[in-house]
């Protein structure tokens, strides 16, 4: 945590879910590129595979990103995850301070 201006910066954790392309999609390999793309400034903290129905599973994904750039930031973090090949969607479902 910094201080800027008299204000404490810290950092925020994105929780972002992710469709795979197919249920065909190696969700590890989908990880390693995805984490491999990220942003300099967004770092995967963890990850979790989450069911959703008949065998499809969406990635939940743990990004820290820095608070006084979050929106920029993350903005870069969902292009960054779409551009992945194997990538359907991507939805950030919650940000909260770290």
């Amino acid at each position: 945590m910094r201080i800027l201006g008299g204000i404490c910066m810290g950092r925020v954790m994105a929780t972002i879910r992710v469709f795979p392309s197919t249920t065909e999609e190696d969700l590890n390999l989908l990880v390693e590129s995805i984490d491999a793309k990220l942003p300099s400034e967004a770092r995967l903290y963890t990850y979790r595979r989450e069911p959703i129905a008949f065998g499809i599973e969406a990635l939940i994904l743990e990004v820290i990103v820095p608070e006084e750039t979050m929106g920029e930031v993350l903005d870069r973090v969902e292009e960054a995850i779409r551009s992945v090949e194997g990538v359907s969607e991507v939805e950030v479902i919650l940000t909260r301070r770290v």
